[in-house]
This record gives C-alpha cells, sequence and structure tokens, in this order.
C-alpha cells in the first residue's frame, strides 16, 4: 500500500474461538493487561501499525469485564501520528466467531478475514495466499536462526514494530485501570 498513510483507515473485529469463552484462558488480568484485546489481536495491531505507523491517541469505549478482572469486550479508536484511524472491536461474549481486519485507502484495499488475504489494488479483489499459524511460525523461527548464524538482521520477527503496539496495548492498559 502506498505510503500516504494519512489516507489509511481501518477496522478491526474479533470474536474468539469458544476456548476464549471460558475464564480458565488467561492467567490473570495482569497477564493479558486487563484486555482480550492483548492475547487475540496484538497481530492484528502489528500488522495495522506497520501499515498506519505510530499511534497518537486510543480512547477506548464500551469496555465491559468483571470489576478486578479482564475486559470481556473492548471498543475504540487508534489515531495515528500520520493521520490514519483504526476503529476496534474485541470481544468474548459473542459465540460467533469473527476475524477480520479492512485497511482502506483511497485506491486500494487490504481485507484480511478468517485467514483470508484480499489485496484490492483498483483493478478487482485479488486473493492472496497466507501461512497458517504452524507454517508461519516455522517460517519465523528459521529468519531468527538465519539473522543468529549470519548477524544480518531478522525479516520477520523484529522488534522495531513493536514500540507502536506496546504503545497501544499501555495506553489500553492505563485507561483501564483508571475506569477499574
Amino acid at each position: 500500500m502506498a505510503e500516504q498513510r494519512h489516507r489509511r483507515t481501518g477496522d478491526l473485529a474479533l470474536s474468539p474461538p469458544k476456548r476464549f469463552q471460558k475464564p480458565t484462558w488467561w492467567r490473570g488480568p495482569a497477564q493479558a493487561m486487563d484486555s482480550i484485546t492483548t492475547p487475540l489481536g496484538v497481530q492484528y495491531l502489528d500488522l495495522v501499525c506497520q501499515l498506519l505507523g505510530e499511534p497518537a491517541e486510543v480512547k477506548l469505549t464500551g469496555v465491559r469485564g468483571q470489576p478486578g478482572g479482564t475486559a470481556t469486550r473492548v471498543a475504540g479508536v487508534v489515531r495515528f501520528a500520520a493521520g490514519g484511524v483504526l476503529s476496534f472491536a474485541v470481544t468474548s461474549e459473542s459465540a460467533a466467531r469473527i476475524e477480520r481486519l479492512t485497511v482502506l485507502d483511497v485506491d486500494q484495499s487490504m481485507l484480511i478475514d478468517e485467514g483470508r488475504l484480499v489485496i484490492d489494488g483498483g483493478t478487482g479483489p485479488a486473493d492472496r495466499r497466507t501461512m497458517h499459524a504452524p507454517e508461519l511460525r516455522a517460517a519465523v523461527y528459521r529468519d531468527l536462526a538465519e539473522a543468529i548464524t549470519t548477524g544480518r538482521s531478522p525479516r520477520r520477527c523484529h522488534l522495531v514494530g513493536a514500540r507502536a503496539v506496546t504503545m497501544i496495548l499501555e495506553s489500553m492498559h492505563q485507561q483501564l485501570e483508571a475506569t477499574g
């Protein structure tokens, strides 16, 4: 997608598989940073930050959960320094399962829907092959091993992009603590 990040807008909707609806899936609010978003949405936030840049502001709304426990529903908006915006809703309260990320630009779009990647560059949508989690994990491990062996920077697993994701999660954590 073109480097004019200020024109981009995204939407993230997540409702996990049934195993996340049980109170035993997390080890507690501290490990989950008080929100269902951390274990379920971090990989999507990473991708959004790669496309939209560094966040400038995070506003939460529609938060619900047990007092002193992990938020089971979080919705909000992230405004990015370059001008882009992401709206999101993550819940473990719904029986329906959904994983969908859409990023729109003026002349192109990207959709990840239940593991399916669709890119539309203006000539119509085109499906792209995606890796399943075990394939992706193996590719990341190979990349890391090669980086250690050769001394080059990893291509797939690096911490450069983690700063923006951490900024979003920390802001969410602070807001959740203030309301809890």
